[in-house]
């Protein structure tokens, strides 16, 4: 398998949102951080939204305030951060895919001939299905955490929801012999 590795530098997020459409598609999802939270996103268009945490309606987030987004849908995976050297809302990306598609004005950074293992991560807290939630979203909750929206529908009271991620392993990076995860991929949240 190879992977591949696109890199464009100063870009706000939307733009590069847009120009990886033909990668990662419309119904990507994912991680933004900005200083006030980390919230899962899902992609409406060029921007963002979030499920506001007070009513069971979405909101676009403000991409000024974003430092640091992971969008990924099973195609691949769109990296954006905000360096502090860079004007607000300007960042750079990468772009991590199993396919040599590339997106309109990006470099190819590097490509590299890996293994590939699957795995997931169980995310916080059970599904609360008396709390009202927009649709194609569902809240999690759990003591530590408190409720945490995701864009997982239909999640039932006690579900569970798993991050699923892809690792790239390098087996002849170690001159011992050691295969080495050189890169993982966000993939898509499922039901566990």
């Amino acid at each position: 398998m190879t992977l591949y590795s696109w890199r464009k530098e100063s870009l706000s997020l939307a733009t590069a949102i847009d120009t990886c459409t033909t990668v990662l598609g419309t119904q990507a999802v994912g991680l933004a951080y900005s200083p006030n939270r980390c919230s899962f996103v899902q992609r409406s268009g060029a921007g963002l939204l979030d499920h506001h945490h007070a009513t069971p309606t979405l909101s676009e987030l403000v991409h000024d305030d974003i430092f640091e987004c992971r969008l990924f849908s099973p195609q691949g995976e769109l990296r954006w951060w905000h360096p502090p050297s860079e004007p607000s809302g300007v960042g750079v990306a990468a772009l991590l895919t199993e396919t040599s598609v590339e997106p309109a004005g990006w470099t190819l950074a590097s490509t590299r001939e890996v293994e590939v293992r699957e795995g997931e991560y169980l995310l916080w807290g059970e599904g609360m299905a008396q709390k009202p939630a927009a649709q194609g979203w569902s809240w999690l909750s759990a003591a530590r955490v408190g409720p945490m929206a995701v864009p997982f529908g239909n999640v039932a009271d006690g579900g569970k929801v798993v991050l699923r991620v892809t690792e790239y392993v390098d087996l002849e990076s170690d001159e011992h012999g050691n295969a080495v995860v050189v890169e993982e991929r966000l993939v898509e949240l499922r039901g566990a």
